[in-house]
């Protein structure tokens, strides 16, 4: 199996801990402040290549002379992650992002976009979708050039070629939501918001009434995140909360891109909806034992390690 991911590449300077900040004090102690990879597409294309899936990552990088964006494309390329349709746009940066983490892992960003903003849909990447089995778009509302009509050109080319697809999603500042990406959602075997975006794009409160939404739009597979209270999933016959894992917080950025990637591994072979979603559950939780987006996950061992030792036992049926 081949994935195409679509998204966003960030270069992530993690601060842990940071109780509180206050422009009186000139200084303050952390413990930990460290460089790593970040963004929505590389943070789902590297955890990818570490559970075993071959993939490539469409990104746009700042100029080849930029500190970060060499950084970011020499991960990638030590990971295995085909580097082949990135585009680099002289004069500008990646995207640089600084993670605030609080003790418990929860986190504040002061992002900077850089070249996520000119990031669009080019030709050489619709020309290369036959290549590939999946399709996955990661960083929705983050790239303005690319969301909305790219994003649908992008999922139909893709589902007119016979491809599975996925899309997740993240906050969008503009307030557009469902308006933005309304038309790309027929085209989504899998979409994968967390329950905050999921309440902004349907206006529900209760998660089912969310996702009732959500496949009425015409997503075929609606998967809503849910942080510690695990995931909800439904396609209209099938629906259930699969738990959450318990596992030794230290950091929650990527854990939402960790779960996409882990449940696009489980695509190589047939299994319930309910069992892939377990699997982006211990993915996810995998991810949270280590500081920044992409350092959790080490292999696809360790996810099933997780999965066999697990505490809590998978309640059959488990409805919302």
């Amino acid at each position: 199996m081949r994935v195409l991911v679509y998204g966003n590449a960030n270069a992530d300077i993690s601060v842990k801990p940071v109780t509180t900040l206050n422009p009186d004090i000139d200084t303050t102690f952390v413990e930990t402040i460290g460089l790593s990879n970040g963004g929505n597409g590389m943070t789902a294309a590297m955890i990818l290549r570490r559970l075993g899936v071959e993939c490539s990552l469409a990104t746009y990088m700042g100029d080849s002379n930029d500190f970060f964006s060499c950084f970011l494309a020499g991960r990638l390329r030590d990971e295995g992650v085909d580097t082949s349709l990135i585009r680099w746009i002289p004069g500008e940066t990646s995207g640089i992002v600084i993670v605030l983490i609080s003790e418990q892992g929860k986190r504040f960003f002061l992002y900077k976009k850089g070249v996520q903003d000119k990031m669009k849909l080019d030709q050489d990447v619709l020309d290369q979708v036959e290549q590939y089995d999946v399709v996955s778009i990661h960083g929705t509302y983050l790239m303005p050039q690319f969301d909305g009509a790219g994003t649908e050109r992008l999922l139909r080319t893709a589902k007119e070629q016979g491809k599975t697809t996925l899309m997740d999603v993240t906050p969008d500042v503009a307030g557009k939501w469902m308006e933005t990406i309304k038309g790309a959602i027929p085209y989504c075997d899998y979409f994968a918001p967390s329950i905050l975006e999921a309440r902004s794009l349907t206006g529900k409160t209760h998660v089912s009434e969310m996702a009732e939404v959500l496949l009425h739009a015409g997503a075929r597979n609606v998967i809503i995140k849910m942080g510690d209270e695990g995931a909800f999933y439904t396609n209209g016959q099938d629906e259930g909360i699969v738990p959450a894992f318990e596992v030794p917080v230290v950091d929650t950025t990527g854990a939402g891109d960790c779960f996409c990637a882990g449940m696009i591994s489980t695509l190589k072979e047939e299994m319930p909806l309910r069992e892939r979603v377990r699997f982006a559950n211990a993915a996810a939780a995998v991810s949270c034992t280590s500081l920044g987006a992409a350092t959790g996950i080490e292999s696809m061992e360790q996810v099933k390690k997780l999965l066999k030792t697990a505490s809590h036992p998978v309640p059959p049926g488990d409805t919302a």
